[in-house]
């Protein structure tokens, strides 16, 4: 499993000061640096790779993802590996 930690800095730090338990947040804008766009691009592209060895023909190769999981907290950004719900 590929996991990359960006480092994020500018206006995600001024959200997590704004951010309040009233505060619901529809959109999420994330200005990255190039150099830390092109480590998300680097990883989200050996994600896709990984996810597309596996087999699609199984239901277990129909329900891999990827996850962008944004890190408000501690202002990082990852790409991991992940699986979708089983639908009913």
């Amino acid at each position: 499993m590929a996991r990359q930690a960006l480092q994020v800095r500018g206006r995600m730090a001024k959200l997590r000061e704004q951010k309040s338990p009233q505060h619901n947040t529809r959109v999420l804008n994330i200005e990255i640096g190039f150099a830390d766009a092109l480590k998300l691009q680097l990883a989200a592209g050996e994600c896709i790779r990984k996810l597309n060895s596996y087999k699609r023909s199984t239901s277990a190769g129909k329900r891999t993802a990827l996850n962008l999981a944004t890190h408000l907290s501690k202002g990082r950004v990852t790409i991991n590996e992940a699986k979708q719900p089983v639908k009913t």
